[in-house]
């Protein structure tokens, strides 16, 4: 742009420029505007990318510019501060139009950095983990639990063969056993990481709870109470302790070298399966009366909060990594959703109820999606029947199609995916944390099944 576009007194000439618009409507850049539609003022345009020289760390070419063109300068000391371009507006107008993209993404699931503002964004269905890339089957038994390492790199799993199994990911991004865990006299019901992934805490059933180096695969404490046995186990946030669901229904507290936290919560109606801390250490969650999901204020010792209005019983939940919404299994074959500082739940009405769900997890870009075991035990009871060899394998495949994973997206009203592999009941699923697009799943026919991209959908 050059001088004449001001006038004497060194201000924008509006009525001029209007004309010149008018004179010139086949040649944008002569006009002083830009684009198709001549909706970008080419004035504007140059104090864009002078902003992002400058976001981009390069301030000397920025300056260089702003010596070549003088249009910012001028402007900005003859206009007020609200006609101008506000300063990093165009980073502002990039990332609202990554935003916009994928917010009408239905099967988002690439991280930000994958985003290009080269090309108008969308995810296909091949971005969802669907196609078994794996199959492990060093359990000698059903598998009843596993859970991805906070930085993606292990898998640790557990059966009731009475042990855990820690899994290693190569370069390759193929699983092998690095350690099995082996000292529990009855099936190990919950293997879970500590925070900092440097140890595993396994819960026998109705037993004690033990904890292991991850490195050496080493035992190094056990935690108990006098005559009482554990159903759950977890960590406190910080790593600095254990948590348990007792079989007396009741939650027990430990430090690493064993002493007991004194914890003033009384006992449940029914026996607990699942209990947690939040990832800020402010909140003791826990099931508590039947239907009822109970937070305890760690401060205060008293109830914070309360997620009541489920008639049914609930079997297991999952808090998800941001602590704004857990998810819920109903022995009603049903999930749902709460977004835990509302009243109302968020219900699933499209969940297919070919079973009772085991354990669900949240999972993929954002926690975005919701991934599920499920068992048929209708199917399950007809293979009590004595068949010939031929018909049981018929019978076997086709109750494969029963024993599945689904996949829902936790905010569309999308067709679910549904992944078919395993023989046995899904008894839980989780979603690695740093890979969005590997999800394994544990089950009865004792094996564990890692699932990936697969490159032939779109």
């Amino acid at each position: 742009m050059d001088d004449s576009a001001f006038d004497s007194r060194g201000l924008f000439r509006m009525d001029r420029r209007r004309s010149h618009m008018r004179t010139h409507p086949h040649n944008p850049l002569e006009m002083g505007v830009l684009g198709s539609r001549g909706l970008l003022k080419k004035s504007e345009f140059i104090m864009l990318i002078g902003d992002a020289l400058i976001s981009l760390g390069l301030k000397g070419t920025a300056n260089h510019l702003e010596r070549a063109t003088g249009v910012s300068a001028k402007l900005r000391n003859f206009f007020p501060s609200e006609f101008l371009v506000p300063e990093r507006r165009l980073e502002c107008l990039l990332e609202r139009t990554l935003i916009i993209d994928r917010t009408y993404c239905d099967y988002h699931n690439v991280s930000d950095g994958d985003m290009s503002l080269y090309s108008d964004h969308h995810c296909g269905m091949h971005k969802i983990p669907s196609k078994t890339v794996q199959t492990l089957e060093e359990h000698t038994d059903e598998v009843w639990f596993l859970k991805f390492s906070h930085d993606g790199k292990y898998l640790a799993s557990s059966s009731k063969d009475k042990s855990a199994i820690i899994w290693e990911m190569d370069a390759q991004e193929k699983f092998s056993e690095k350690h099995k865990l082996v000292g529990h006299e009855k099936p190990v019901v919950m293997v879970l990481w500590s925070p900092d992934d440097k140890q595993v805490a396994t819960c026998g059933e109705n037993e004690v709870i033990k904890r292991w180096a991850v490195e050496s695969g080493e035992y190094i404490q056990s935690y108990e109470r006098n005559g009482v046995g554990s159903v759950s186990c977890g960590w406190f946030h910080d790593g600095s302790g254990i948590i348990a669901g007792m079989t007396d229904r009741s939650i027990c507290l430990w430090n690493l070298d064993g002493t007991e936290i004194v914890h003033e919560q009384g006992q449940g109606e029914q026996k607990l399966s699942d209990v947690a801390m939040t990832t800020d250490g402010k909140w003791l969650v826990s099931m508590g009366m039947k239907g009822e999901i109970v937070f305890v204020d760690r401060q205060t010792g008293g109830v914070g909060k309360k997620v009541v209005s489920e008639e049914d019983m609930i079997t297991s939940f999952s808090l998800s990594e941001d602590n704004h919404y857990i998810l819920l299994n109903l022995s009603t074959k049903k999930i749902t959703l709460w977004f835990i500082d509302l009243d109302e739940p968020e219900e699933f009405h499209n969940v297919p109820e070919t079973g009772l769900f085991i354990r669900s997890c949240f999972g993929g870009y954002n926690d975005s999606f919701i991934a599920s075991g499920n068992e048929d035990r209708q199917v399950k009871k007809s293979l009590s029947i004595v068949y010939s060899k031929r018909e049981m394998e018929k019978k076997m495949s086709d109750l494969s199609l029963f024993l599945q994973v689904y996949i829902w997206h936790r905010t569309k009203t999308l067709e679910p995916f549904t992944l078919r592999g395993h023989s046995g009941a899904v008894n839980c699923v989780s979603w690695n944390p740093i890979n969005l697009h590997m999800l394994a799943s544990a089950s009865d026919d004792g094996t564990i099944r890692i699932w990936g991209l697969d490159t032939k959908l779109k």
